[in-house]
């Protein structure tokens, strides 16, 4: 029997995605890491850090106690203007029990599900990540769970980067297939895209002499200058044209938990898609610039990647008045999962 706390497996990160047979691949969300422990009708969500999640996240351990005794891996992400909300996970750590549920009914969080430690009260750590999978497959996943898809196949893995930035998926995690589940072992392997884009600083907050922070900006399709985001916070005057790292939160929109993952994967890869990097501009943010002074010079600015494919696609189940469409206007069936070797 798998009991709480345990430290779980990680990964380490790579330049590139390892080479060969054996290799299953997956996307990597932007979202809370976490263990969900069910027994007895009772549920667990357990970070990374071994922090207790259940209180802030009573949407997904209701989901997690439907599927009855297991020990599921996996990440907690909520889903908010056509992206994942980072932001909208912390949100529900720093509220009180009543401010909860009404985040819940506002952006509603989903655990999209990649391991399986334990079923019925039998330990399968020891078991080689392709018999874990098997079995993971073969649940049936409620309302708020989602089935990871995972491919033997690079070049499906690599289509999940290229495809689009604007989801939040942050890259592919790679795991062995013959490899059982050890505890706080960096054993996994993580690859991240980079995508770039250039910006023009349009201003600075602090003084001219010690500038704090720039303010980044890209022209929108009539030419006006907009606000793209700003560079972390520097206690030294950056040097002309060198190179800052810009954050972004996504727009907002319409919050809907999408019921596949084709929709949290995004459109097809078009075929004429780069092989490492695309240039695009980074999504825009919402914030003003009080206190900016005006500056001439330009910046690259840089994000992680987060573009993907809707290949291999399994389903995320959500109600029915939450669910956007795929590119395609249509959905997917909700019983179909996805296979290792898909």
């Amino acid at each position: 029997m798998v009991r709480p706390p345990i430290l779980p497996m990680t990964a380490k990160a790579v330049t590139e995605l390892p080479r060969g047979d054996g290799w299953s691949f997956e996307p990597k969300y932007d979202g809370f890491r976490a263990v969900a422990f069910a027994r007895d009708g009772r549920v667990h969500l357990q970070s990374r850090q071994l922090r207790d999640l259940t209180a802030g996240f009573p949407d997904v351990a209701a989901a997690v106690a439907r599927l009855g005794d297991v020990v599921l891996d996996g990440e907690v992400v909520v889903w908010r203007g056509g992206r994942f909300d980072f932001a909208a996970l912390q949100d529900r750590l720093r509220s009180g029990r009543s401010r909860v549920h009404g985040l819940v009914a506002a952006a509603p969080a989903a655990f999209v599900v990649f391991d399986l430690l334990a079923l019925s009260g039998k330990d399968l750590r020891d078991r080689p990540y392709r018999k874990r999978r098997r079995k993971l497959e073969k649940l049936t996943f409620p309302d708020g769970l989602v089935l990871t898809p995972a491919t033997t196949d690079p070049a499906v893995a690599r289509s999940w980067m290229l495809g689009t930035i604007h989801t939040g998926i942050e890259g592919v995690v790679a795991k062995r297939l013959d490899q059982p589940y050890r505890c706080g072992v960096r054993a996994w392997r993580k690859h991240r895209i980079r995508v770039t884009a250039e910006a023009v600083v349009g201003g600075i907050t602090g003084s001219i002499d010690a500038p704090r922070e720039l303010i980044l900006g890209r022209h929108d399709e009539h030419g006006r200058l907009r606000i793209a985001g700003r560079t972390t916070p520097s206690s030294r005057p950056p040097r002309r044209g060198s190179q800052q790292s810009s954050r972004s939160k996504p727009t907002p929109g319409p919050n809907a938990c999408p019921r596949t993952a084709g929709a949290l994967l995004g459109p097809p890869t078009p075929a004429s898609a780069p092989t490492s990097s695309s240039r695009s501009p980074p999504t825009s943010r919402s914030t003003d610039s009080d206190g900016a002074t005006p500056c001439g010079s330009s910046a690259r600015g840089t994000t992680s990647g987060q573009a993907t494919s809707r290949r291999g696609c399994c389903p995320l189940r959500a109600p029915e008045d939450r669910v956007p469409q795929t590119a395609s206007g249509s959905t997917r069936s909700l019983g179909s999962t996805c296979r290792a070797g898909a």
